[in-house]
């Protein structure tokens, strides 16, 4: 059985070991080693977690038997707009229903956070990253191509995909 909580600060080393096994099986064939490495070392180290934590992004953690498998994160932009800025599930707990169960915990403390009404709820995923599948499923829609550079000489080529929320 899934569970669900929200994290704490706590939490981070959690997030971070889960992170780190999820990057590779995620990009692998999409970004080099060097760019997974970088996007890492850049977004989740306990200092970058810290930070991103401190800076009003909540984080949602999963567990199965008391084993944390995947988290989500998200953050208000606008007063109308979230940016679901990160989800990831250890490989062989995908498919089981882990990152459904994520997004839709997002989508209800999004609703919860903005009870005045309509707002969206958007994401930029890898153009090349076999998720926007799943975001499709979910109801996402693909609205633009972004090219995001991630510093380092990094760039990534970027589908940004949201889903109108109405409280």
């Amino acid at each position: 059985m899934i569970s669900l909580r929200r994290a704490l600060i706590s939490d981070l080393d959690s997030i971070a070991k889960v992170a780190t096994a999820s990057l590779e099986s995620t990009y692998k064939g999409v970004m080099t080693t060097e760019q997974i490495d970088y996007l890492n070392d850049l977004s989740y180290s306990q200092g970058s977690l810290k930070d991103q934590f401190n800076k009003g992004q909540i984080f949602f953690i999963a567990s199965i038997d008391d084993q944390d498998v995947g988290f989500a994160a998200v953050v208000q932009e606008g007063p109308d707009l979230y940016h679901l800025s990160k989800i990831y599930v250890l490989a062989q707990f995908q498919h089981q229903g882990v990152g459904r169960a994520l997004l839709e915990r997002v989508v209800e403390a999004v609703k919860k956070d903005h009870p005045q009404g309509a707002c969206t709820l958007e994401l930029a995923v890898n153009s090349f990253n076999s998720a926007a599948s799943f975001y499709k499923k979910m109801g996402m829609v693909k609205v633009r191509e972004q090219l995001t550079d991630m510093g380092g000489g990094f760039v990534l080529a970027q589908d940004v995909m949201e889903l109108k929320l109405n409280s």
